[in-house]
């Protein structure tokens, strides 16, 4: 058995991230509290983290303030109380009997530079003959809401527009004529678009609205690029493949659910800009963002890693819309989220939308 001190635990175990079975001593205060083995990855702050790193080529660092070991025990059946004293608090370092692990895994994340690439989706086929968007949207909305999950503004008109759609294109009883608005409008010519066709006036009607969805979404576009560029767009002269990628995000891109926890976290084209304009290396090609924390993810996954990041912290973030409605969540500074090798600022607006999330160097 090797000596349990925060340097051994880190080099055996902490660095490589992996899932650790601590038992407790008896007669200590944690064995009275937790009474069984906890289970879960070792946690430490960023400045916790680079000094046991800096521990490991020099004998001559002081780790005499790293006094307890934190754990993110997801797999133990305690509290929630517990889990988040484990989680910010940890436990002493005395009260720890032994300390075991599989060691599954042996390559430090944290200490890696390269990019990193998430493995290639697996494709599932299925037959699309019966498949009914309205009734499926119109069941999944409404399951949401009644188990106690808030809707989106986003998804709310989208119901309305689904109830529309399955109605014969005509307003039920139930809708006020004041919320079959212009938005909810759009989806329904553009479902019928897809699936159905459009009358005459309503192909007028449809380009009509698609045109001025698509002017306010370049003007968000240009307006991110100017102040991400300090004001001078010159990068991009010549830059056609840049043109290019960033009209088609402008035109395409939709305000999106990123995670099912009960105040879902979303984001709409202007956060989207900010946050990959200023933080994915593909579009640091200014002055201004060249120093900027890069993901270490090509910009096509940059949205499953943060969807990943936030699933991660489902039971956190509805846990303080719980407590702190109206106020928002924030992971920053010494706070700032550990995941997969990476430190990472997080801001989620009191309503959900995601204001900020990158990478912490």
């Amino acid at each position: 058995m090797f000596e349990l001190n925060q340097k051994n635990i880190y080099e055996k175990f902490g660095q490589y991230e992996n899932v650790v079975i601590i038992t407790l001593k008896q007669n200590s205060l944690e064995f009275d509290k937790y009474g069984k083995p906890l289970v879960g990855a070792i946690r430490y702050k960023k400045d916790e983290r680079e000094l046991l790193q800096t521990s490991l080529e020099s004998s001559e660092v002081d780790l005499s303030s790293l006094i307890n070991i934190k754990i993110d025990d997801n797999i133990s059946k305690i509290d929630t109380t517990s889990k988040y004293d484990l989680f910010y608090e940890g436990i002493p370092l005395e009260s720890i009997d032994e300390i075991h692990s599989i060691p599954y895994n042996l390559t430090n994340n944290y200490i890696k530079k390269d990019l990193r690439t998430l493995p290639e989706p697996i494709l599932i086929k299925i037959n699309s003959t019966n498949f009914d968007a309205p009734v499926m949207y119109i069941g999944l909305y409404e399951s949401l809401h009644k188990d106690g999950f808030v809707l989106t503004e986003f998804e709310k008109k989208q119901l309305i527009a689904y109830k529309i759609i399955l109605n014969g294109y005509n307003s039920p009883e139930e809708i006020n004529d004041s919320e079959y608005d212009e938005e909810v409008r759009y989806y329904v010519l553009e479902y019928k678009y897809l699936y159905s066709e459009l009358t005459s006036e309503e192909t007028i009607e449809f380009e009509q609205i698609l045109e001025k969805r698509i002017k306010e979404s370049v003007d968000i576009l240009m307006k991110n690029l100017s102040k991400e560029s300090e004001g001078s767009l010159s990068f991009l002269s010549g830059r056609i493949d840049l043109i290019s990628l960033l009209s088609k995000i402008a035109t395409f891109f939709k305000p999106e659910r990123l995670t099912f926890s009960k105040i879902p976290v979303w984001w709409n084209l202007e956060r989207y800009l900010h946050i990959v304009l200023g933080h994915v290396s593909e579009f640091q090609f200014c002055v201004k963002t060249q120093g900027n924390t890069s993901f270490q993810y090509h910009l096509k996954d940059v949205k499953n890693v943060i969807s990943s990041i936030l699933k991660s912290l489902t039971e956190e973030i509805n846990d303080h819309f719980e407590k702190y409605p109206g106020k928002d969540f924030k992971r920053q500074g010494g706070m700032s989220y550990y995941y997969e090798g990476d430190y990472y600022v997080i801001h989620i607006r009191h309503d959900g939308l995601l204001l900020t999330l990158y990478k912490n160097n």
